[in-house]
């Protein structure tokens, strides 16, 4: 009997310790900082109210990419590599404030290894005229 009580522990234990759950494993944040290429943008028509009544695609004319660190950001024009002004930055959570001014920021939508999507939410146009607009710009790398 006490060889059955040995046996039925330790097959406890091997069972219990065999059913322990994987960490699961964290997966690094993408890097935000680095050259990005302009792809494309999605532009939003809203109406007096704040209701959305259209969506459309376009492309910016002249290709450019943005590059960004951990305080700036610049865009390059891709044909003649001309750099816009550079902005200060600062990137809380999922926002991207462009400084002095943070009422003029962008959200991070998607970021992946090799995509980023930047939202820009404050709207353009005035409600009194009937619409607003926003829009979202879509990079690669």
């Amino acid at each position: 009997m006490p060889r059955i009580a040995s046996l039925f522990l330790v097959s406890l234990l091997v069972f219990f310790t065999a059913c322990k759950k994987e960490k699961e494993e964290v997966k690094p944040v993408p890097a935000l900082e680095g050259r990005w290429e302009y792809k494309d943008s999605m532009d939003y028509t809203y109406d007096a109210t704040g209701k959305q009544i259209s969506q459309k695609p376009s492309v910016d004319p002249t290709p450019y990419y943005m590059d960004l660190t951990a305080t700036t950001l610049q865009y390059v024009d891709k044909k003649t590599n001309k750099e816009g002004s550079l902005n200060q930055i600062k990137v809380e959570g999922d926002m991207l404030y462009f400084l002095p001014v943070p009422s003029n920021k962008a959200r991070i939508k998607n970021l992946t290894e090799h995509t980023l999507t930047l939202s820009f939410e404050r709207p353009l146009g005035d409600p009194k005229d009937g619409y607003t607009q926003a829009f979202e710009d879509h990079y690669v790398r």
